[in-house]
């Protein structure tokens, strides 16, 4: 998935993404903290989320060494079929 993609599908259309990295799922949330002020969530399931306020934010967020763009940018173009990414 590239940054244009997530971009698209998160602060545009305001979809949640669910996807598989490393055999661990992973979700990135979209959410109005005030009337026209919007955050992302993003964690590892089942485990504490990171708020963050600003999409650059968001990209930047390092897991386990790992950012949430670098995990993404894993996906290859199957991963929705396979159902390794859901949105």
């Amino acid at each position: 998935m590239t940054k244009e993609e997530l971009f698209q599908l998160t602060e545009v259309e305001g979809n949640e993404i669910e996807f598989k990295y490393q055999n661990k799922w992973y979700s990135i949330t979209y959410w109005e903290y005030e009337i026209n002020k919007y955050g992302f969530s993003f964690c590892e399931f089942y485990q504490k989320p990171v708020d963050v306020y600003s999409f650059d934010e968001l990209i930047s967020i390092k897991y386990n060494g790992v950012t949430v763009m670098e995990m993404l940018e894993s996906l290859d173009e199957d991963a929705e079929k396979r159902g390794d990414l859901i949105y």
